[in-house]
C-alpha cells in the first residue's frame, strides 16, 4: 500500500469513528447533526480517494471519482452550518436554501455533468470537471467567503476581552 493510499484510508476510518462518537453523544443536537454531515462527507471523500487511487481501470476510477465528489459537494455547506452554530449566528432561511443548492449539485454527480470523466495520473485516476462543477466552484467560494466574513463580523462584535483568545 502506497503512503497516499494509507493516508486516505486512515483519515476515512478516523473520520467515521469520530463522527459516530459525536452522534452517539446527542443525536437531537443541531450542532451534532451538522458535525455528522461534515464528518460523513469527509469519510466518503477519504475512503473514495483510497479506492480511486487503487482503481485499475477508468470505469472503476470514474465510479470512485463520482463517489468522492458526493462527499466533497457537502463540505462547504456543512462546515458553514457547523461554524454558524458554534458562533451562534442565525442566517434564517438562507441556510436551507444553501442545502437545497448543494443537494442539487449532488444530483448531477452521476449524470456526467459534474464529473465528465477521469484521467490516469501516476498515482491514480483524477476527475475531469463537467460544466456543473464550475457552477459548484463558484458557490463553494461564495459560501467559504461568506462564512469567514460572518465569523469575522461576529468576532469584531464581541467585547474586547473576548476578541483576543479567538485571534490567537
Amino acid at each position: 500500500m502506497k503512503p497516499y493510499e494509507l493516508v486516505s484510508l486512515t483519515a476515512g476510518i478516523f473520520h467515521f469513528f469520530l463522527t459516530f462518537f459525536v452522534l452517539t453523544r446527542d443525536l437531537r443536537a443541531a450542532i451534532n447533526r451538522a458535525y455528522a454531515l461534515w464528518g460523513f462527507s469527509l469519510t466518503i471523500w477519504n475512503l473514495s480517494a483510497f479506492f480511486m487511487f487503487r482503481a485499475t481501470d477508468a470505469e472503476t476510477g470514474q465510479f470512485w471519482a463520482q463517489f468522492l465528489w458526493l462527499g466533497v459537494v457537502f463540505l462547504p455547506i456543512s462546515i458553514c452550518h457547523l461554524c454558524l452554530l458554534m458562533a451562534q449566528i442565525n442566517i434564517g432561511r438562507f441556510l436551507p436554501a444553501l442545502y437545497l443548492v448543494h443537494l442539487g449539485f449532488a444530483t448531477t454527480i452521476f449524470t456526467g455533468h459534474f464529473v465528465q470523466g477521469v484521467r490516469r495520473l501516476h498515482v491514480g485516476y483524477y476527475s475531469i470537471p463537467g460544466p456543473v462543477f464550475w457552477a459548484y466552484l463558484g458557490v463553494y467560494v461564495a459560501v467559504a467567503v461568506a462564512t469567514v466574513a460572518k465569523l469575522y463580523a461576529k468576532q469584531r462584535a464581541l467585547p474586547r476581552l473576548h476578541q483576543k483568545p479567538l485571534s490567537s
